[in-house]
């Protein structure tokens, strides 16, 4: 049953708990999708639908080509903008322009031709109650063709209520022959009556040699870039490619920048590193920056005890040498536990940009004196 997945990788223990279910053919009629954003989830949502319509059939070859996301095989739902005048009698598309309509089919054939592909649809902030709406007139269709039918809910969470109330009358009374598939990343936005109609399948981080090998089968980037990437992600797909999106490698000679003029307590000129992200007020960039300070820490840590392969620095090796005779009494495990402190408050707590990034300045300062901030975050 493993080859029924090739291709998706990683999530071993998720597709043990899907193989048995087409094994046995006991499938639930609903089962959620949880874990962090691009590890797979609809990916192997999308195969497993392709293999309940083929298993129903009678088809057991395990070569799988294509992941359709056609009807009436596969219902595939996700966020979409609210079209010009909408109303609540319209159907989802309605009332959309024929760019629109042809911007959302292109993103929909992307997503087919590579289910690791982001749907990117401006304006489509959550799913509409018209789409939900919708799987009445899809269910109550019969169609000569044999197999069980799909409903995949990509970005679940992302329902409003009226759409979440919807949904749960059809997971009260689903219909013969029809399996739900709810994909998120932030199941605490569903209803607790909606996921306790569920089976819950729970989606781990792919490794880095995982991302690394979908980097480049999927979106044809070059193994140096792919192996930083990777390091990086936390695990996620979708997070390498914003952080590749963002030239987050062109921002390692601005992290030197940064650390080097906190180091000399140049602190306007080390702001001005990192000001075009305050300017943009980009929470989730300058969270990356911060990262990316905290990684060069990590990556000294390493280099100090004799790495020099495997690092994110790798092509900075000359710059820890340096480092490291000028300023060989900093600790970098004390500053690794400071900044993820910061790192914490800045994701948890919304610490003000301005303030995080001088905290992080007035703690690389400190550091050459050997007189670390005493576990401080100045709020206000």
């Amino acid at each position: 049953m493993e080859d029924l997945f090739s291709g998706i990788y990683g999530q071993k223990s998720v597709k043990e708990i899907l193989s048995g279910f087409l094994t046995t053919k006991k499938i639930p009629q609903a089962l959620l999708f949880s874990g962090p954003p691009g590890v797979g989830k609809d990916f192997i949502a999308i195969r497993f639908a392709n293999l309940i319509n083929r298993i129903e059939k009678g088809d057991y070859d395990p070569v799988i080509e294509g992941n359709t996301l056609k009807e009436p095989a596969v219902k595939f739902i996700c966020p979409l903008p609210v079209g010009k005048n909408e109303s609540s009698d319209d159907g989802p598309y309605d009332r959309m322009t024929p760019s629109e309509m042809e911007l959302i089919q292109e993103e929909f054939r992307k997503k087919e031709e590579n289910p690791y592909y982001k749907i990117s649809i401006p304006k489509a902030n959550d799913i509409k109650i018209s789409s939900i709406r919708s799987l009445t007139k899809y269910m109550s269709l019969s169609f000569q063709e044999k197999g069980r039918r799909t409903v995949i809910i990509s970005d679940a969470h992302l329902m409003n209520e009226p759409a979440q109330n919807s949904l749960l009358k059809n997971l009260e009374e689903p219909p013969e022959g029809f399996v739900f598939i709810l994909t998120t990343s932030d199941p605490s936005l569903l209803r607790e009556t909606i996921k306790s109609r569920c089976w819950p399948v729970e989606f781990k981080p792919l490794v880095k040699s995982e991302i690394a090998d979908a980097l480049k089968v999927y979106f044809g980037l070059e193994e140096s870039e792919t192996d930083l990437l990777a390091h990086i992600s936390s695990g996620s797909i979708a997070k390498a490619l914003y952080l590749r999106e963002k030239n987050l490698f062109d921002r390692q000679s601005s992290v030197i920048a940064f650390l080097r003029f906190s180091l000399a307590g140049k602190l306007s000129s080390a702001q001005k590193e990192i000001k075009d992200i305050l300017s943009e007020n980009d929470a989730e960039l300058f969270q990356l920056f911060v990262s990316l300070v905290l990684l060069w820490f990590e990556d000294f840590k390493r280099y100090l005890i004799g790495f020099r392969e495997d690092l994110f620095y790798t092509q900075h090796i000359d710059t820890f040498e340096k480092f490291a005779q000028k300023y060989s009494s900093i600790d970098p495990n004390r500053a690794v536990g400071s900044i993820e402190k910061i790192l914490y408050y800045i994701e948890n707590n919304n610490l003000n940009m301005q303030i995080a990034s001088y905290n992080i300045m007035f703690l690389i300062a400190s550091l050459i004196q050997n007189d670390l901030i005493d576990e401080k975050i100045y709020l206000n």
